[in-house]
């Protein structure tokens, strides 16, 4: 599983784990596993706003872009 992480403004926490083929963010499931080689799904059905681009699996890799939440001082 290759995670890209958009940045962007929030207090809000992010918790990731990663169970196989299923990635829980902050506590919710989302189950890559019927993701063919060569499909895409995008982050419009995913119904969350937490996945910010489409989910694909390339040579068998899950690639997927999750926004990454961040304070007012970031650099």
């Amino acid at each position: 599983m290759h995670i890209s992480f958009s940045p962007f403004r929030s207090d809000t926490s992010l918790i990731l784990e990663r169970q196989g083929e299923i990635l829980l963010v902050n506590g919710r499931a989302f189950d890559f596993g019927d993701l063919p080689d060569g499909g895409v799904w995008p982050a419009t059905d995913l119904d969350s706003a937490w996945l910010v681009g489409p989910v694909r699996r390339e040579n068998g890799v899950l690639h997927l872009e999750i926004g990454l939440p961040h304070g007012p001082d970031a650099s």
